[in-house]
């Protein structure tokens, strides 16, 4: 898949870029971002090896990328397969997770993250699959960015005791 916004392209992964994916999210570290997954892009792409993998370039050079996977669900009767109506028509066969995105800081505010957002979420059409993230409760700025994307906020709400 390659989509073109005026200088912007997106595109598959290729390992080739993935000098650059490491710099970016160094950068992204740097300014104090909280992190979903606790471990570097290496870590995670070697653990996962997301089937789901876009780039965003702008005048040739990698600005951002998104990663994720689409999957069955583990339970196939579980909460998370009714999106937010609870009728069964609501139900999909496969959920697109996305793990990781993250947009070089000199190019925030220029539409990258929904373009990259954009082919993440065609993807998953393609498989007929409901498109989902987790996020810290405390992160605003991208939960404004999901809810602008039209994402909705699921009512579940994730405990835990340490």
């Amino acid at each position: 898949m390659s989509q073109k916004k005026g200088e912007i392209q997106i595109r598959k992964i290729v390992e080739t870029d993935f000098k650059m994916v490491r710099d970016i999210e160094q950068l992204l570290h740097d300014e104090g971002r909280k992190q979903i997954w606790p471990f570097s892009f290496q870590s995670y792409w070697e653990i996962y090896n997301p089937n789901v993998s876009f780039v965003a370039e702008l005048n040739g050079a990698v600005v951002g990328f998104v990663f994720g996977k689409i999957v069955k669900p583990e339970r196939k009767k579980s909460i998370f397969m009714r999106l937010h109506t609870g009728e069964p028509s609501s139900l999909h066969d496969w959920v697109g997770w996305v793990d990781m995105i993250g947009i070089h800081p000199e190019h925030h505010q220029k539409g990258i993250g929904r373009i990259l957002m954009e082919a993440f979420y065609q993807e998953c059409k393609l498989h007929n699959a409901v498109m989902r993230t987790v996020v810290y409760d405390s992160d605003e700025r991208f939960k404004s960015f999901l809810t602008s994307m039209d994402f909705k906020e699921s009512n579940v709400v994730i405990y835990e005791r340490g």
